[in-house]
């Protein structure tokens, strides 16, 4: 249709506007165009748009038509070319080839990728609108360039394929994909009527990491909020649940903490340099971690703060009541560490990067609530609170502050004779 109208009817209105706001690019083009193919298919394409102007509002005749195929036989199948381009829209026409390159010169911008495939780029060479043309009409190139616009082009549609240098399912896939969103998002602002998707490889992944991610300060928040809920109403203390949920958080902060020192860093690597291929934690493992890490931290906890009221009750003093709780408990405490840590060491050797992390963080978890959170950090926050620690609720006076040692009947000291009185 584009052939006959420049023939027969170049001087319409319709088509003479388009073809000469295409001119204006294709000279632009012609430019920079490189020596050989390119510039002779742009000169050939802008001595047939300045024909087009010429002869503008006014029919071409039998003789001129004849004269026109016979002086520039090339001139109309650049034309044919353009016009089996142009069945997809402003896609194929110098507009979408160049916001297409934009976007491909943009990609190459961010990094890491090893090629592309698509009707604007093969594998490691650029195809601007010229050289799509000239591909077009030169019969012999036709048989390459067409195959990679039939698997690539459907309607409005173009399919831009990017090979990456790291596997797209792999360690920094997702990252990568967050940051050619963003790049996505920066193309069409400078391209308005031009969308861009991106698909495959790890994009389901980042949508299900940021998913996760984004809701764990949440699940954070109500889960705490929960436990320090029903802390409160057991031992009817406003400063238990608080110092309780702080602890949670700084045995969260040490485990998650040591997994970025270990998998995300090169501290470890002469150590154990098998560790140098990893690419940080798998979102994965964070929920699974964190929810076991609460629950153990709670009860360890509760076995630690119930001996101390316990002794409390009994009369003793704040100081002596955590003194003889921690030392209770302590072997509880130590002896379920221990045997967890056992439990869970043996995931540490797994070949499943997910189970290997979920191992190595739960038992890093333990072992630190076990020997430094509910052993140093509770009693010595405790220690501090003093009598603040079962505010507003009322305990018994104090009868005595024996550190160690028991206490039996007495007849001068209330009932209760210190067998060892502390400092």
């Amino acid at each position: 249709a584009v052939r006959q109208a420049l023939v027969a009817h170049a001087g319409a209105a319709d088509v003479s506007r388009r073809l000469v706001v295409g001119g204006a690019e294709v000279m632009a083009d012609a430019e920079a165009a490189p020596e050989g193919l390119n510039r002779d298919a742009a000169a050939a394409v802008t001595a047939a748009l300045a024909s087009v102007t010429q002869r503008r509002g006014a029919g071409v005749s039998g003789a001129s038509s004849q004269e026109l195929e016979q002086r520039w036989p090339l001139v109309l199948d650049v034309v044919d070319a353009a016009a089996d381009l142009s069945e997809h829209g402003a896609l194929l026409m110098p507009s979408g080839f160049a916001a297409m390159l934009d976007l491909c010169d943009r990609t190459l911008e961010l990094g890491r990728v090893a090629s592309m495939v698509g009707p604007t780029w093969a594998y490691h060479k650029r195809i601007d609108w010229i050289t799509a043309v000239a591909l077009h009409a030169n019969a012999t190139l036709r048989k390459a360039y067409q195959p990679l616009l039939d698997s690539h082009v459907e309607g409005t549609r173009a399919l831009l394929e990017v090979h990456t240098t790291f596997p797209s399912i792999g360690a920094g896939g997702a990252n990568w994909v967050l940051d050619m969103r963003r790049v996505l998002a920066e193309w069409e602002a400078a391209h308005p009527g031009f969308t861009a998707r991106l698909s495959g490889g790890n994009c389901q992944a980042a949508d299900t990491r940021s998913a996760v991610l984004s809701s764990m300060w949440r699940y954070l928040g109500i889960i705490v909020a929960l436990i320090m809920v029903v802390v409160f109403f057991t031992f009817r203390s406003v400063l238990v649940p608080l110092r309780l949920a702080l602890a949670l958080f700084v045995t969260l902060g040490a485990t998650y903490g040591a997994g970025v020192i270990i998998y995300q860093t090169p501290l470890l690597h002469g150590l154990f340099p098998w560790l140098a291929p990893f690419d940080g934690l798998t979102y994965e493992v964070v929920p699974m971690v964190t929810g076991i890490c609460i629950a153990l931290g709670l009860d360890y906890d509760i076995f630690l703060v119930s001996r101390v009221v316990e002794f409390r009750k009994q009369g003793f003093s704040d100081r002596a009541s955590v003194f003889r709780g921690a030392t209770k408990a302590g072997g509880v405490i130590s002896g379920a560490g221990l045997i967890m840590s056992l439990a869970f060491s043996g995931l540490c050797f797994s070949d499943k990067l997910l189970m290997q992390q979920f191992g190595v963080l739960l038992v890093i978890s333990v072992m630190f609530d076990t020997f430094v959170v509910r052993t140093v950090l509770v009693p010595a926050l405790m220690l501090i609170a003093q009598d603040w620690n079962w505010w507003p609720r009322q305990m018994p006076p104090v009868l005595f502050d024996s550190l160690e040692g028991d206490v039996g009947p007495s007849d001068d000291d209330n009932g209760y004779r210190p067998m060892l009185n502390g400092g």
